[in-house]
Parts: structure tokens; sequence; C-alpha cells
């Protein structure tokens, strides 16, 4: 009988930890997020740059000839509005981008898409992470202009990583995946066309700039377009270029 009774308790416990286990299964298949689509919520255009269009889900964004600085680009959200992303999470965003822009010059800068955001008193500083094409080449950029906490910038903290040639004329699609935090916390991982491209770097003044005295990040907010300019006049393009986007999605947790 007391054998029976111990037979019984060890094949209740064995059905608890299997209901235990099931339910863990079922709880973590609910934690994983789709990504979730976005849409254009704001245009920012200035000096040569190019009105933004948007025809059959392709964002299309330029810089005209002849001029040393352009703007094309927007910020990206959802139905709720321009998306905010805190300190502390985790942002996956992803898109496929075409970008023609033709042989430009060395010290042209292409900036095509980023993670930028104001800071607690106002002030808009450089972008922690950016994809950046220079000189025909895709590359990951940041931290070239964080507060100082006195009103300027530093400059010494920047990172530039190259990833592969452009692909002219074929899509290409980017994957970033950015844990948001400062120095020693913030990662930056990122994919081109599938394959792993840089894993879980650590930028110095990290993915959001945490200086305190009212220069801190307040949130982050995804950019494409085509931001541009020519460190030398001799290098400015006397021909119009262009950026195409589509497919723009992410996933926040």
């Amino acid at each position: 009988m007391i054998g029976s009774k111990i037979v019984i308790g060890l094949a209740g416990a064995s059905l608890a930890l299997v209901s235990s286990l099931a339910v863990f299964a079922s709880s973590s298949a609910s934690a994983v997020v789709a990504p979730a689509v976005m849409s254009p919520c704001y245009n920012d255009v200035e000096n040569g740059g190019l009105a933004i269009t948007q025809a059959g889900g392709v964002a299309t964004y330029g810089a005209a000839a002849n001029w040393q600085y352009s703007r094309s680009e927007n910020i990206w959200g959802t139905s709720s509005g321009c998306v905010k992303l805190p300190i502390g999470k985790r942002v996956t965003y992803s898109f496929d981008m075409m970008p023609m822009l033709g042989a430009t010059g060395y010290s042209v800068w292409n900036t095509v898409s980023q993670l930028q955001g104001p800071t607690t008193n106002g002030t808009w500083p450089g972008p922690p992470v950016a994809v950046v094409v220079e000189s025909g080449q895709w590359r990951i950029e940041g931290g070239y202009a964080v507060p100082n906490g006195k009103g300027g910038f530093r400059t010494d903290l920047g990172y530039t990583i190259p990833l592969s040639k452009v692909k002219v004329g074929t899509w290409q699609h980017l994957t970033l995946d950015v844990l948001l935090g400062g120095p020693g916390t913030g990662t930056v991982t990122v994919w081109l066309d599938g394959t792993r491209r840089i894993n879980t770097f650590h930028p110095a003044a990290g993915t959001m700039f945490t200086v305190g005295s009212g220069y801190s990040t307040s949130y982050l907010q995804v950019k494409t377009g085509e931001y541009t300019g020519a460190g030398s006049s001799a290098d400015i393009c006397s021909w119009q270029r262009s950026v195409k986007v589509k497919n723009v999605s992410y996933t926040l947790q």
C-alpha cells in the first residue's frame, strides 16, 4: 500500500512537472514578438534635399546636384505615431535599400539610416548608430558628435566599421539589432543580406548617450533617407543622387 502511494505520488509529481514545462513552453512561445511594419511619420527635407516620394511601398529620397550638403529623410512610426525608443530596450529593425549615388569623391558621405534622438534638454547630437555609404561601401558609424555635458561635442569616441561593397542597382537587406544603453552596455549587431557582419559591438559612447547635466539621450528614432555632404568642395556632386527604401519593420523588447 505504501509502495502504491509512492508510485502514485511520483506519477503526480511527474505530471505536474510536465504540465509546468508545457506552460513554460507556451509562455516562451507567446513571448516571441512579430516585427511591426513601419510607415513614415515625419519628413525632414533641407537645403538641396529633394521631396520624398512614396509609390508601391517604396520611399525614394534624393539630393539635388551642386549642393555641398543635402537632407531628404523621414522618421518612421506606426499607426500610434512616431516610434520613440527608450534606454534599456532592445530594438531590431530592418529594411531593404537601393542607393543610387554614382561615383562620388573620397570626402563624400551618405547617411542612409540612423538611430538619432534629442537629449533631455532638447538638443540633437549626432547619431550613436548609423548606416553610411562612403566610397561605394556599406559602413556602420556613430559617436562622432557626443555631448560633452557643457554644450559642446566630443569627436574622439566615433567609430567606423566597413561591411561590404554596395551592389549597384540591387536591393540589399539590412538588419540592425541594438541594445539601447550607455558605455559598456549598449551593443550593435548587424546583418547584411542575411550574413552577420558585426556581432555585439560595444561603441565607446554607448548606443544612447548618458553624460547627464541635461545632455543624456531622451529617446531614439528610426530614420532613413539621403543625408549627404562633401568634406571638400572639390567633391561636390554635379549630378542628382537617390536612395530607395522598402519593407521597414521593427521589434522592441
